[in-house]
């Protein structure tokens, strides 16, 4: 009996390319599905590392705040406000390690710029012993013609 000459052997062949089709479209379906859900999960981390990187500007802004406050006016309000600020904004560069971490690219030369950032931070924000007002810098404005 041959497939291709009766009738019997037509349906055979029909439905098993109708079959092989369906076959072939789960698995397209398949992987594309895995693939959205991995481009989910990128953009997700992604999301997240974008957020930290917000959180860490805006605590690095909020030291300098209070870093010039305090050289301005020698608040000891304001030193432990930066003192904390310190504290967040290392937090803020552990967050952005770890999501960067799980992000994968170029990681070594991410995690030295960001100790580079946490040496920086350190060293920028140290109050001065001696603020702007006690060494008597005073503001002078222009004279007046």
């Amino acid at each position: 009996m041959r497939i291709g000459k009766t009738i019997g052997g037509k349906l055979y062949l029909g439905f098993g390319l109708v079959l092989g089709t369906v076959f072939v479209m789960f698995l397209v379906n398949y992987f594309a599905v895995l693939h959205e859900q991995n481009t989910r999960a990128v953009y997700q981390k992604s999301i997240k590392m974008s957020d930290n990187l917000s959180k860490l500007d805006q605590a690095r802004m909020n030291n300098r705040l209070h870093l010039r406050n305090f050289l301005l006016n020698g608040d000891g309000r304001e030193a432990d406000a930066l003192a904390r600020g310190v504290t967040e904004a290392e937090q803020r560069i552990n967050d952005v390690k770890e999501t960067s971490a799980s992000l994968g690219n170029d990681n070594e030369k991410a995690r030295q710029l960001l100790d580079k950032l946490t040496t920086a931070e350190k060293s920028g924000t140290q109050p001065s012993p001696h603020p702007c007002w006690k060494s008597g810098a005073k503001w002078m404005p222009a004279a007046q013609p």
